[in-house]
């Protein structure tokens, strides 16, 4: 199925894999079973989830192993995101990662990353990923990526969001239930696994870091959806052929434990859509604290050598294993709430908002007479813009200071509460 087309006119194509035929949104929304979405090459150079991806179908379709998976999961399966990416293929695009002999390249024919644009939806690309979000509302969002940067000897990390950013009782359920089970099932398959490296600093001896996914990228943007999104990351350094192997014993693990708990899954999304209808207060801002547990973490010798092509000292990996402790830095406090308000004004000039609302599905309703309402507004009294542009925007810090006024309204709105918006002339 095509659900959509990149800037130079590609098809972006999604499976729907269903024993039961629900190959529509309207047949899928009074489904009885998990639906489980799973998105590669959204950065095209990381290829490995697409040969994965046809490798876990072969199994299920043709070799029959593994099929009875679908008797209590349906599956759509985008199988490369990033399509202009994918053809603009080169042996140098990724020139510190261990195969394939050439691969795509990172952003998309626009030049963006698709993996930041979640919240802002410009490319057509990920408007496509949102589309499948809205029309048929998965219960587990799965993408699969390659890292680089520091070397250890994992052949696979990953990442679940488990903070304030997601509904509670998912996050307790994919803490305690989700991921037990599937790290030890791709461990018995020969893989070692981790948590996500995030350096706090230039080495691994300085620690690693647990963060927030924020909306902007893919499984952020899943949380706020309430779906658990699990990140998948081989790494760069290791051969393609295991970096296939691990993310498909990752991959099939995760749709082995959503099919052993599809029932609960499905109910507990269903409640997590409930209490965000009620919600009071939304947290938006949060920072990893300087507390920390200790970690043994299994690398690599490494000395610190001159490099001449950038005139300062760089960590050089060896080939011998090496484990020694570390600290991880695992606390993540709310740093902001929102209030949620009774709805929000936006003026009619403001066409694009309502627009991007429209692409995520944001409920808006539209005033038919003129009101006149009592209102907050915030009004910015320290700015700062960043130096540079970032993924086609100006970036800013602001502080904000709020005031109260009445405003009449002369023409259309539209109203949003908690669910809503509203838009017209003040």
């Amino acid at each position: 199925m095509t659900i959509g087309r990149s800037p130079q006119g590609r098809s972006i194509e999604c499976l729907i894999v269903s024993s039961t035929k629900e190959f529509s949104p309207r047949k899928s929304s009074h489904r009885k079973k998990a639906l489980v979405f799973i998105q590669n090459g959204i950065h095209a150079g990381e290829i490995e989830g697409k040969d994965a991806c046809m490798l876990l179908l072969r199994e299920i379709l043709v070799e029959r192993t593994t099929d009875y998976l679908l008797d209590r999961l349906n599956l759509i399966i985008i199988p490369i995101l990033n399509v202009d990416g994918h053809e603009r293929v080169s042996a140098h695009n990724r020139p510190n990662q261990n195969g394939p002999t050439t691969m795509g390249w990172r952003t998309n024919s626009w030049n963006l990353n698709l993996n930041r644009d979640y919240m802002k939806a410009v490319t057509p690309e990920v408007r496509a990923s949102i589309k499948i979000f809205s029309d048929w509302r998965p219960d587990f969002f799965i993408d699969n990526h390659t890292t680089n940067g520091a070397d250890y000897q994992y052949h696979i990390t990953y990442a679940l969001e488990r903070w304030d950013n997601i509904d509670n009782e998912l996050s307790r359920w994919g803490q305690r239930t989700f991921l037990p089970k599937i790290i030890s099932s791709v461990e018995n398959d020969g893989f070692i696994t981790a948590p996500y490296i995030q350096l706090r600093g230039e080495t691994l001896e300085n620690g690693i870091e647990d963060s927030v996914a924020l909306p902007r990228l893919s499984t952020g943007y899943a949380a706020l959806q309430n779906r658990l999104g699990l990140l998948v990351e081989t790494h760069s350094l290791k051969p393609y052929e295991n970096r296939v192997h691990s993310t498909l014993s990752m991959n099939r693990a995760a749709l082995k434990t959503i099919h052993d708990h599809s029932k609960r899954l499905v109910n507990i999304n269903k409640r997590a859509d409930t209490r965000s209808r009620s919600m009071p207060i939304v947290p938006v801002d949060f920072f990893t604290t300087n507390k920390s547990i200790p970690f043994t973490i299994k690398g690599f010798q490494s000395v610190s050598q001159n490099s001449t092509i950038l005139n300062r000292n760089v960590v050089r990996y060896s080939s011998t294993p090496a484990e020694f402790e570390i600290p991880y830095y695992n606390s993540i406090v709310t740093r902001k709430n929102i209030k949620v308000p009774v709805g929000y004004v936006i003026p009619p000039e403001y066409q694009d908002i309502t627009e991007l609302l429209e692409i995520h599905r944001i409920h808006m309703h539209r005033l038919e007479a003129n009101r006149s309402l009592d209102i907050e507004e915030y009004e910015f009294i320290h700015y700062q813009f960043n130096p540079r542009p970032y993924e086609g925007r100006q970036c800013v810090q602001v502080q904000c200071q709020k005031k109260e006024r009445k405003r009449f309204s002369q023409k259309v709105h539209i109203l949003f509460q908690p669910s809503s918006i509203v838009v017209g002339s003040l």
